[in-house]
């Protein structure tokens, strides 16, 4: 296994990285901790899922590490909740909508995805 900072550095051109997504299923904690340098030098969104916000590698621990980096802004993105006859019409119309929220702390549930950026989503 290999640091993620040490990979980019060695096998891909690292001059502008602009985004981040993972999904390696709890292990985000420590891929973001690899990431260290890259995270700090180049500020990507990154994006994630969590399955829970307690224990060492939740989403609560996940935003305490990335705050110390500068990351201060954390959005959740997920379906839009109305009814099914409304869902339906939108869906028909105008294909699938979701909701962008400011996450100020995260809630001990499953997010499919949540974005963590250094400057505010415009």
């Amino acid at each position: 296994m290999e640091k993620g900072d040490t990979l980019l550095h060695q096998r891909f051109n690292t001059s502008s990285i602009g985004a981040i997504k993972l999904d390696i299923e709890g292990f985000e904690m420590y891929a973001l901790q690899g990431l260290k340098q890259t995270l700090m030098h180049h500020q990507p969104i990154i994006f994630f899922e969590t399955h829970t916000a307690e224990g060492e590698t939740g989403a609560q621990a996940i935003f305490d590490y990335l705050t110390q980096l500068n990351y201060a802004y954390f959005y959740t993105i997920e379906p839009r909740k109305c009814n099914g006859l409304i869902r339906f019409f939108i869906r028909l119309l105008k294909g699938y909508e979701i909701i962008i929220t400011p996450l100020i702390r995260p809630e001990n549930r499953f997010y499919s995805l949540i974005i963590a950026t250094t400057t505010p989503l415009e």
